[in-house]
């Protein structure tokens, strides 16, 4: 499925607020629904607010089981139809955001696995579950990855999974929904065999389409020429009545696929980056001294578990913030394309004037013709970054390094969000990429195909 396909929005249908009441009683009849919706999108919190979020989420687990047992208590449908509006719950308990905290802010909880395992014994409280994940996979580790594999696996109830992760996905579901062009449409089996059957419908499809437009024109060309002649007129009127009747076949509208290509600058110096026992952090280090280099031509990819230190090496290399101790130099001759984990939040501007800002001396024309070969399309471009769905809000920072010459690019997990078509076209616009790379990545099998090595940060960090 193609990111900004309004996947996400589809869980919310689930909200009291999108639900009418006539839904509720039908759900209520079969089963309690408890919603653990797992965003996709992190939330920027401070360490401060972390704790409450943490407690506020454990509060409300708390809270839902109590309400859940009332429920059985409840001697009329509309009581407990009120309860159950009451308490659907769509959790801010966000795996990710978890995850998350001890990488961005250092808090260092080591909760990542006990919060998951927290909620597995909350939820085997219950005997009718329906868990939903949007995009489980982005920004957790493999570790994580594997673990939330091995769960979904031996998960006896009901889930419905959103995500871009192909091996994940063949490794946990047996069915699939794909939405496209405002259709919904079902396929059994794993995500291989729905690309077996969807290639095979859409090969029908087209083939049928070529048929009755084949048709059409004999049809219409027949009636041209024979409706002004009295002896078959009536002829003409019968094949005319058939072109009136006939249920016209329509293609599906073809969704823009992107085209990466990066802009080589001049070759760099033969160092890219030295270090001299430099040690990252913020009130604390993160890890041992580093004397670590990299040379002109290598491409690395940085693998490790979550919160110990891989985008505050990469900023620190790139000196946006300062070390906790020790040096980083730098080469000569260097044009450094940076690709961002996540976009400013709050960040006002259109597609169009968010690249335009970074070139300045282009028209109009062509910094529109540089979003749609990033698979945005028309609506996309001139819709405010901040609406957009990750994978397209992706494209377009993508779009600003594609466009802007480099010898050395700095990737801080580009394949989070994006679609498995745009990851496709990213991976081999990487490999036919002539400079150095330096790759934050949990996919091995996006990273394998185009690093030379990889660096395990694990094998450095204070945090494990």
């Amino acid at each position: 499925m193609f990111s900004g396909a309004a996947l996400a929005d589809f869980f919310f249908l689930f909200k009291p607020d999108f639900l009418p009441q006539r839904d509720y009683i039908g759900l209520l009849r079969l089963c309690i629904v408890f919603c653990l919706l797992l965003y996709q999108v992190i939330i920027q919190h401070s360490a401060a607010v972390s704790d409450r979020i943490l407690r506020a989420a454990r509060e409300n687990i708390l809270f839902f089981t109590k309400e859940m047992r009332n429920i059985g208590t409840s001697n009329t449908r509309n009581n407990r139809l009120t309860i159950f509006q009451r308490n659907i719950v769509v959790f801010n308990l966000d795996v990710f955001l978890i995850f998350q905290f001890s990488q961005r802010f250092d808090c260092h909880f080591h909760i990542s696995l006990r919060v998951m395992e927290f909620q597995r014994v909350r939820i085997n409280l219950f005997t009718n579950i329906f868990v939903l994940l949007d995009e489980p996979t982005n920004y957790l580790d493999e570790q994580h990855i594997e673990w939330l594999k091995r769960y979904l696996q031996d998960y006896e109830n009901a889930f419905i999974l959103i995500s871009h992760d192909i091996p994940f996905l063949n490794s946990v579901i047996n069915l699939i929904y794909h939405m496209e062009n405002c259709r919904l449409d079902r396929y059994p089996g794993d995500y291989d065999k729905f690309q077996e059957v969807y290639a095979m419908k859409k090969a029908q499809l087209e083939a049928a389409y070529n048929r009755q437009q084949q048709e059409i024109s004999d049809l219409k060309d027949f009636v041209a020429r024979n409706k002004a002649r009295v002896a078959t007129r009536n002829m003409a009127m019968a094949r005319q009545k058939k072109l009136d009747k006939m249920d016209i076949i329509e293609l599906d509208r073809e969704k823009p696929k992107p085209e990466f290509h990066f802009k080589t600058a001049r070759t760099s110096g033969k160092m890219i980056f030295e270090t001299n026992d430099l040690v990252i952090g913020y009130d604390e280090p993160l890890t041992k001294p580093l004397n670590i280099r990299m040379e002109r031509g290598e491409r690395i990819a940085l693998t490790g578990a979550n919160g110990i230190g891989k985008t505050t090496l990469l900023k620190s290399i790139l000196q946006l913030i300062k070390p906790y101790s020790g040096k980083v130099h730098l080469g000569d001759y260097q044009h450094i394309g940076y690709f961002e984990q996540e976009s400013d939040t709050q960040n006002t501007s259109t597609c169009i004037e968010e690249i335009w800002s970074e070139f300045p001396a282009m028209t109009q024309y062509e910094i529109r013709s540089m979003l749609a070969k990033c698979g945005l399309t028309t609506k996309h471009i001139e819709s405010q970054v901040r609406v957009l769905s990750g994978g397209e809000q992706a494209k377009v920072r993508l779009c600003k390094i594609l466009n802007r010459e480099s010898n050395i690019l700095l990737l801080d997990e580009p394949t989070n969000h994006l679609d498995v078509d745009a990851k496709a076209e990213l991976k081999k616009a990487l490999q036919e990429y002539k400079g150095s790379i330096l790759l934050i990545c949990h996919e091995p099998e996006f990273y394998q195909d185009i690093v030379t090595t990889v660096w395990n940060c694990q094998e450095w960090s204070l945090k494990l």
